[in-house]
């Protein structure tokens, strides 16, 4: 019997990268790690499931180096790359969850409730930030961050990209600079709360962190923490996101550059300073994601956020259950890249040799 692993993609994505139109998704790593590890790859969305059947209709890798679509029976293992924000789309893949081996389940995702639970372990919390529910009862925690002079972010609860998020810097006279992507303001704290209130429906309040800079330019770190082949969570590799000019928000799609973290952090630290604060967070996304998975027993695959402040300290921002992993390319990181992909599939087989 074949070894068929899937691999569960949105629709409008795989529909791209079968034409071989750019994604963020690279096809050809899925299909070289399924080669090196002995396994039969397919691809498709949740329109190609009938379970009725037990069949899926998707995409295998063909001889000349492209895809074919095909019909087969359905895969013991799934691994899910796909993020679905309506309910029906949501229905399938639970439906599908019931009937398969699929990791990185579809489960409510609350950024808040996640930075609750991993505050539950006590040797996470010195690297928690501090965060609180945007609501009335939460301005006493609000007002005394800023009278220590910390900025506060105001982040959805759902959501990625940085979008939605307004940093709250705090100013002299008891007043406060409320900055989004697109706009900025002065106004006093009775004025930013009763503000945050009306318009920031479903957003939390984190504190920050006062990330270190490289010449002036915010930095944090993108974790990956990967179970692999032998069902063990590690790190494969990081990448060092840096801002544009000024701005406050590190991701890629706001126009931040990626790095190698031990030359960008090396800059800022030094070379043997930096490999300790690399090794700490490697530490910590490795805490983070057991931790996830004693809640979450099929999370395989993450994407932590971890800020360094100037001191050297990581803490985590927040965690991405589908890490993009274009940060792993973007920064040069080849072989690391390829290895991102490489995991899960790996990971699958070994699901599949316990007997799923």
């Amino acid at each position: 019997m074949a070894l068929r692993v899937g691999v569960l993609l949105n629709r409008q994505i795989l529909q791209k990268a079968v034409r071989g139109m750019r994604t963020f998704e690279r096809l050809e790593y899925y299909v070289q790690a399924a080669s090196e590890l002995g396994v039969e790859l397919v691809l498709f969305d949740t329109s190609g499931v009938n379970l009725n059947k037990g069949i899926v209709t998707g995409y295998v890798p063909a001889k000349d180096g492209g895809f074919k679509r095909r019909t087969l029976e359905l895969p013991a293992v799934v691994h899910k790359r796909a993020l679905y924000w309506g309910a029906v789309g949501r229905r399938a893949v639970m439906a599908l969850q019931r009937r398969v081996y699929l990791f990185n389940p579809e489960i409510r995702w609350d950024k808040y409730a996640i930075d609750q639970l991993l505050s539950q372990e006590a040797r996470l919390r010195p690297y928690m930030p501090g965060a609180e529910p945007l609501e009335p009862g939460s301005y006493a925690w609000f007002q005394k961050e800023m009278d220590a002079g910390r900025e506060v972010f105001v982040k959805p609860r759902r959501g990625s990209l940085g979008l939605g998020i307004i940093r709250i810097v705090p100013q002299a006279d008891g007043r406060c600079r409320l900055e989004s992507r697109t706009r900025r303001r002065s106004v006093s704290l009775g004025e930013a709360w009763r503000y945050l209130n009306r318009k920031c429906k479903d957003h939390y309040l984190q504190a920050g962190i006062a990330l270190c800079e490289d010449d002036g330019h915010r930095v944090d770190l993108r974790v990956v923490a990967q179970r692999d082949g032998e069902g063990r969570w590690q790190v494969p590799g990081m990448a060092a996101k840096r801002a544009k000019g000024k701005r406050f928000l590190t991701n890629v799609a706001r126009g931040a550059s990626v790095h190698v973290p031990r030359e960008l952090l090396g800059r800022i630290f030094g070379e043997r300073r930096a490999l300790e604060i690399l090794d700490e967070c490697a530490h910590l996304g490795l805490l983070v994601a057991q931790t996830l998975a004693a809640r979450y027993p099929r999370f395989a695959d993450l994407g932590l956020d971890i800020g360094v402040d100037k001191g050297g300290k990581p803490y985590l921002i927040e965690v991405n259950r589908r890490d993009l992993r274009i940060t792993l390319g973007l920064s040069g990181q080849r072989d690391v890249h390829k290895l991102v992909y490489k995991n899960p599939i790996a990971y699958a087989r070994y699901v599949i040799a316990q007997g799923a």
